[in-house]
């Protein structure tokens, strides 16, 4: 009987089972990270944008950043689509002609 056989009746998990999980919770560290990373640029854009306006410093400011996380992130990890952010963030909220309305009604 070998000694991972023994380990194993006696309930013991075996080594390479155990380094295994390691190097998975190890892989999922990483990429929460890259998608930590990727969650607060698209935030600080989005208001930025929002609270600012597109043109403003800190907008650019946060463009550039998204720019340089799209050409430092792994390949596992898909680049910011700033379309697709702003479009999908838009489409939840009325336009600024609705809220106007909206303001003149009440």
């Amino acid at each position: 009987m070998t000694i991972s056989a023994a380990g194993k009746i006696l309930g013991f998990q075996p080594t390479r089972m155990s380094e295994g999980y390691r190097k998975y919770e190890a892989g999922e560290a990483v990429q929460d990270y890259w998608q930590d990373k990727k969650d607060t640029l698209s935030a600080k854009y989005i208001l930025a944008r929002e609270n600012k306006g597109p043109q403003s410093e800190k907008a650019k400011e946060a463009y550039k950043n998204i720019t340089e996380f799209d050409k430092a992130r792994p390949d596992y990890i898909g680049p910011i689509d700033l379309r697709r952010l702003v479009r999908s963030r838009t489409m939840d909220r009325p336009s600024r002609r609705e809220r106007l309305l909206h303001q003149e009604v009440q």
